[in-house]
């Protein structure tokens, strides 16, 4: 079998450079769907007079399969070295699965470290510096990418679904006569998760960062969105299979997110010291900074909402809070660059409105649910809006706006009075109970 497939392979190998050298493209094709229809003949005539060879049989259909998947990418010339390898390497894989041959597989995984190789490779050739493209030029280039890396990255993944799999059939090759793994199963399961999901994302990444080039007012948001669903992912991944390695790699997205945004997006934004984006107010820009903050809002949300019981409770505690000091930097940032641009005399008034709204929000969310982190929060929040008011906000502002200003942070420092009072024999019953 060993023989069979490395005949087919160095026989595919120099027919190909040949028939292209001598014809050019797509002419190979014809060799590839000749070896397909050659080694289908054979299955027929196995299956017609019902020889009992399993592993030969397993072979002659892997080797069909892979010069049928082949050709594809051959008519429309798409082929590459790197499908080459990741066809190869995944055929040699399902053979050595099943027949129970070690030495295919361990040959199989020598070729996709080939195959890592050479997608790191296609990654710096197609998305490194110069390779730019727009327009139709950009969508020839994407099909071109999208075979690339699409059966490549197939491949890796059929690898990752092969390993998970437990052999249910007795090894057709005796283990006097084969070799040992190499790579234990769980760790090539484990190799061929992660590396799958990985050169996915910076696939993925590279190509949104090159599409958006040509609406770059939402390539930054674009990003997010996808960082954003690689930690949905990573959620509902945990959901169904919870494990630190899951959790670690949720966190990572989770933080990298919002470090993303207040490390880089705000740059862009042109973000200034005063606290607004110093470029032009309009509603494009908006609407790319609420897809941007939005998505990072919605995946912490989903975490504290839905991250499972397995967990420690802190966990999604931590998450929750995020979320919420993530609600106020992004609202009272946008808040205070709509009133700098349209109405800049209410700009210092209009943000203590909107932190004296927090803090009532803080204070009775935490006192309904018994949350001291938020209570606190929330009275922190009054001590600073009454501190802001009196000693920041009364300069330079026109008398009405000093009004409203006055009456909204009076309101909620009522409310947040009222609350305390009709909560208190709330607080008698926890004091009593030692909670």
């Amino acid at each position: 079998i060993i023989h069979l497939v490395a005949n087919a392979c160095l026989y595919g190998f120099i027919s190909y450079w040949l028939i292209r050298d001598a014809h050019g493209r797509p002419y190979p094709s014809i060799m590839s769907v000749g070896l397909a229809l050659f080694y289908i003949g054979h299955v027929m005539v196995f299956l017609r007079r019902k020889l009992k060879d399993r592993g030969l049989l397993v072979a002659l259909i892997a080797l069909a399969g892979a010069f049928t998947t082949w050709t594809l990418p051959l008519v429309f010339e798409k082929e590459s070295l790197t499908i080459g390898f990741a066809l190869l390497a995944a055929t040699m894989l399902w053979i050595g699965k099943r027949i129970g041959s070690r030495f295919m597989e361990n040959i199989s995984h020598a070729l996709y470290l080939v195959v890592f190789a050479r997608l790191f490779g296609e990654l710096h050739s197609n998305f490194g510096r110069g390779s730019s493209a727009v327009g139709s030029e950009y969508w020839r280039a994407l099909l071109d990418r999208l075979w690339t890396f699409g059966i490549s990255i197939g491949a890796i993944g059929f690898a990752f679904w092969s390993e998970r799999k437990t052999a249910t059939q007795e090894p057709m090759v005796s283990s006097g006569s084969d070799t040992g793994r190499l790579i234990p199963r769980s760790v090539g399961r484990d190799v061929f998760y992660w590396s799958s999901i990985g050169f996915l994302f910076l696939f993925l990444h590279l190509e949104i960062n090159a599409m958006f080039g040509m609406w770059d007012a939402f390539r930054l948001p674009a990003l997010t969105v996808l960082w954003c669903c690689m930690g949905g992912y990573f959620l509902y991944a945990a959901r169904r299979a919870p494990s630190i390695a899951i959790l670690a790699a949720l966190s990572l997205f989770a933080v990298a997110s919002i470090m993303k945004v207040l490390g880089v997006d705000l740059l862009v934004w042109n973000f200034c010291d005063a606290g607004y984006y110093n470029i032009e107010y309009t509603g494009q820009a908006v609407f790319a900074r609420f897809i941007d903050f939005g998505s990072i809002l919605l995946l912490l949300g989903l975490i504290w909402r839905w991250l499972p019981a397995p967990y420690p409770k802190p966990a999604r505690a931590v998450f929750g809070y995020a979320g919420l000091a993530f609600l106020f930097v992004y609202t009272s940032l946008e808040l205070n660059s709509l009133l700098h641009w349209r109405l800049p005399a209410f700009e210092k008034g209009g943000l203590t409105s909107l932190w004296a709204v927090y803090a009532i929000a803080f204070t009775s969310c935490g006192i309904w649910r018994n949350i001291r982190p938020l209570r606190y929060s929330g009275l922190i929040l009054f001590a600073i809006v009454a501190g802001k008011v009196f000693i920041h906000d009364l300069s330079g502002m026109p008398m009405i706006f000093r009004v409203i200003a006055f009456f909204v942070v009076g309101l909620a420092l009522l409310l947040g009075s009222f609350a305390y009072v009709f909560a208190n024999k709330k607080f008698e019953i926890v004091d009593k109970s030692g909670e």
